[in-house]
């Protein structure tokens, strides 16, 4: 993209087949998308847009401000629920509500402000009771259900529209993961659900795991990125995220001669290097050096160093490297690709805290149809609207 030295390219085409591909594999459980944390990176404004085209109906984020956030880009609230799952204080449940979004309870102490405040409101305040049934987090204890239903009794004014919990260890765990499903069903027995209450728990990894746990809906963020945390999931899966990057100076530099900050690694042989214009602030982290790399001309080139805006790589056998050259962080090149998961490991991280590193002043591209649909970078989303 003409201006930009890094930049992320989501293609939308990729979120619309993890969608369904998702929503057919979990038939009739509904499929709830997590865009929290600026959908991992991606930008929650586009993917929601085309994921209420899709005709999604719940969309869950972490935060007041990412739900927010959706409603003043015209999310509309009779197309999607906006579901919030992060606790909230008063002030924030009084603002969750005069945009008409849905949120989580996982205390007493928030359902007792519900009572208070239920009939005072433009909107019914409208929720989902959190369990907690290992995670140690947010929620109800699995004992309380029988309590739980007792106060919701006692709400007037409210709308009651799902319960939840969330796994603590979907892709690593399968006996925690059954001691969890039989806390969450022994809180719906103590509690005994209306019709119509969504009940979910089932998170991206559980869903290619765990078939028991789909409940009547499930709550998914990695799949509809395209990444997954297992191995070999039971279908196709197309990521969205790329990151490209360029070469801005090749040099070569003689042995004895130090690369990057605190003089601890020096070049042992003869070495053609390259310093790329993506750094510490665009995303990348230092635990990569040494351990991760990135693509030019089709090569895996190792990085050497990670700076705060820029990085210095080993181009020794990519040949005929120039400034100017395509990078590729996430994606491919030729026949090589590298993935958001290999970043990661190389990271010693997950792939949704990778990504979500990667900052704001790093534009996301946007492509729909094969064609380009918009751009958002530092707050602004030119050419967005033309998502719609």
């Amino acid at each position: 993209m003409s201006g930009h030295t890094t930049f992320c390219e989501i293609n939308l085409d990729n979120i619309a087949f993890n969608y369904e591909t998702v929503c057919r594999y979990v038939a009739p459980s509904e499929v709830i998308p997590v865009l929290k944390g600026n959908a991992y990176g991606h930008g929650a404004v586009a993917l929601a847009r085309v994921l209420v085209e899709m005709g999604c109906r719940h969309l869950t984020v972490a935060k007041l401000t990412e739900a927010s956030q959706l409603r003043k880009a015209g999310i509309d609230t009779s197309k999607v629920d906006l579901i919030i799952m992060t606790a909230m204080l008063p002030d924030e449940i009084d603002m969750a509500i005069s945009i008409n979004a849905s949120f989580f309870v996982p205390d007493f102490r928030t359902l007792d402000y519900l009572r208070k405040v239920g009939n005072r409101q433009a909107w019914p305040p409208r929720f989902h009771i959190k369990v907690d049934t290992g995670m140690g987090r947010m929620g109800f204890m699995p004992e309380e259900g029988h309590a739980v239903a007792m106060a919701l009794k006692s709400l007037k004014g409210c709308k009651l529209e799902g319960f939840a919990t969330h796994l603590c260890a979907a892709g690593e765990d399968s006996e925690q993961n059954q001691r969890q499903l039989e806390r969450f069903d022994a809180f719906l027995a103590g509690v005994n659900p209306p019709d119509g209450c969504l009940i979910h728990m089932a998170s991206s990894s559980a869903v290619c795991r765990f078939p028991e746990m789909f409940k009547s809906a499930v709550r998914v963020g990695d799949l509809i990125y395209g990444l997954c945390g297992v191995d070999n999931p039971p279908f196709e899966l197309r990521p969205a995220l790329s990151c490209v990057t360029r070469v801005i100076q090749v040099k070569s530099l003689p042995p004895g001669w130090h690369v990057g900050y605190g003089a601890r690694q020096w070049v042992r042989t003869p070495m053609t290097t390259a310093t790329i214009s993506m750094g510490i602030v665009d995303g990348m982290m230092s635990s990569q050096v040494n351990r991760g790399c990135v693509l030019v001309n089709g090569r895996r080139c190792r990085l050497l160093a990670a700076c705060a805006d820029t990085a210095i790589i080993d181009v020794s056998d990519a040949g005929g490297v120039e400034p100017g050259d395509n990078v590729v962080y996430i994606g491919s090149q030729g026949s090589e690709r590298i993935t958001a998961r290999e970043q990661a490991i190389a990271a010693g991280t997950g792939f949704n805290e990778l990504l979500s590193k990667i900052s704001l002043r790093t534009p996301r591209v946007y492509c729909r149809k094969g064609k380009y649909a918009g751009e958002m970078s530092l707050g602004r989303m030119d050419g967005i609207a033309a998502l719609n």
